[in-house]
């Protein structure tokens, strides 16, 4: 299969639905070249990608999304500087015949992961010389490829020699410290001053030849001075960070609130209909005895904020926020109609709001997680609830409602560049996703279950109508390029049209997942 082949088909499934539509285009015409091999159950690109699908691939693509967190990529550790020949040309003669222990490694290993390596080559000297190399296999997870190399740029890639030094590349002889003997940060942040970019060419060609003469690696001290006298300061990108630097912002919360603003009239009427149910179902499961504070986020128009306030009554109080205007203000005329006089409304970030706040009794949200994104959201949560306070909750499951969002994403891969800005949210993949996010912020899921709010149409049209009148698809039809909407749209809706044959009606499958969550 053609690499550009591969690509058409993987871009429609998460998490390559959340990148930049330059980085996605970028990545599209860098896969062309390449040839995709099946191997078992995997696809394999080349030596410089893990194969897919697995961890180690989401790992390498967490480099292809917008982020200005450093994070390495590749590994090289030697395992041993141990070798049975005496090549002229080896790079780690004369090193340190002393082994890297295995605890040493067993510590290192995550490290090296979370720190984002999705490639790591075993390499040496020769590996198969040390007796646990299983062992130190098992030491990484399924977040690295390994590779194991025998004898038969910015700091993106690293080289640990099998004593524990550390250089930028087995090319360049320079240690920044030992990895037996100090923090794996320590040595990153001393090593990262004189590679604070990445670079398009092999710093080996430079350093080595002020190198000889001496004992290799170089000591830390010796290489920081080698590299302040001789490594240039300014020099170009390479192509891929040149693309990353050129993305503009993603969408967020300005283009949600313009969404849900131009919306906010008929959303009741697109989305309640189904997706009401399972709201009334959280509420009634909540056990308020009326005398409660709770915090909602993402009111929406208030149907759950008069669900929650007519069931606390006098006793107790609503402080709902959102971030469209338009929304609030049918929220505040939902509640008024209803004679209810116990909800407070703010105009603000969710997060935001929960950060000032503490000592309340829930906190309560409804289809909205996601566009808030989930580990700042519950770290908030879990600080403002009082011990035993409880979090309430209803999310869409990624990449929902998944036929529609397959078919748009399928249309988008054929030209990325098509999409003005990055969309991308933050829904959990499953229940057990999210569990184990809840649990991580100080949180314990009592109770969680998984259900879908289905909706039927007689038109591919009126499928649309939803998609652009219930929530934030309005915001990726806005990011669409105005010279190609009539179109994606004529191919989007005869898509559609083919798929669900000769059935009289069309269903909309919202999955979500439901959670309530006590403080501990």
């Amino acid at each position: 299969m053609r690499g550009d082949e591969f690509f058409q088909e993987i871009a429609a499934r998460p998490p390559l639905t959340k990148l930049h539509p330059r980085v996605a285009s970028f990545l599209k015409n860098y896969l062309a070249g390449e040839k995709v091999i099946p191997f078992g159950d995997k696809r394999v690109i080349n030596t410089q990608f893990p194969p897919y699908p697995g961890r180690a691939f989401e790992s390498l693509l967490d480099h292809f999304l917008v982020d200005d967190a450093p994070r390495l990529y590749s590994v090289t550790l030697a395992v041993t500087n141990r070798c049975r020949f005496r090549c002229w040309h080896c790079y780690n003669a004369g090193r340190s015949g002393k082994d890297l222990p295995l605890e040493v490694i067993r510590k290192l290993a995550p490290e090296l992961q979370d720190r984002g390596a999705a490639i790591v080559t075993l390499t040496g000297g020769e590996p198969l010389l040390r007796k646990d190399l299983g062992e130190i296999c098992r030491a990484f997870d399924d977040r690295s490829c390994l590779i194991v190399g025998t004898t038969g740029a910015g700091l993106t890639h690293l080289y640990i020699d099998g004593s524990g030094e550390l250089c930028p590349c087995n090319l360049v002889p320079l240690s920044f410290g030992n990895v037996a003997r100090e923090p794996l940060g320590d040595i990153l942040r001393r090593m990262g001053r004189h590679f604070v970019r990445p670079r398009p060419s092999c710093v080996g060609r430079i350093l080595t030849r002020f190198t000889d003469g001496g004992p290799l690696p170089l000591r830390p001290e010796s290489s920081e001075s080698l590299c302040e006298a001789h490594l240039p300061d300014r020099h170009p990108l390479p192509l891929f960070y040149r693309t990353r630097q050129g993305c503009g912002p993603s969408a967020g919360n300005p283009e949600l609130a313009d969404a849900y603003d131009r919306i906010h009239g008929q959303y009741d009427e697109f989305w309640l209909s189904a997706a009401g149910r399972p709201v009334r179902e959280l509420v009634a499961k909540m056990d308020l005895k009326g005398s409660e504070t709770v915090f909602e986020a993402g009111c929406g128009s208030g149907f759950g904020t008069a669900l929650l306030a007519r069931k606390l009554g006098r006793g107790g109080r609503v402080i709902a926020a959102d971030i469209s205007a338009g929304m609030l203000d049918t929220a505040r005329r939902r509640l008024a109609s209803r004679k209810l006089s116990n909800a407070d409304f703010l105009l603000c970030d969710a997060v935001e709001a929960l950060s000032g706040l503490r000592g309340l009794d829930a906190v309560f949200t409804s289809w909205v997680l996601g566009y808030i994104p989930l580990r700042p959201f519950f770290a908030a949560a879990a600080k403002a609830l009082s011990p035993g306070g409880r979090l309430a909750l209803i999310v869409h499951r990624e990449n929902s409602p998944r036929e529609e969002f397959e078919i748009f994403s399928s249309l988008v891969a054929r030209d990325p560049r098509v999409m003005t800005r990055r969309v991308a949210f933050d829904f959990p993949r499953d229940g057990a996703h999210l569990k184990s996010l809840v649990d991580g912020a100080g949180l314990a899921a009592v109770d969680l279950w998984e259900g879908s709010a289905v909706f039927r149409y007689g038109t591919a049209g009126e499928v649309l109508d939803h998609l652009l009148k219930s929530g934030a698809g309005t915001v990726f039809y806005d990011a669409i390029d105005r010279s190609a909407r009539d179109r994606l749209t004529c191919e989007f809706l005869e898509i559609l049209r083919k798929r669900n044959g000769k059935r009289k009606t069309f269903q909309v499958r919202h999955d979500y997942v439901a959670c309530i969550a006590e403080r501990k």
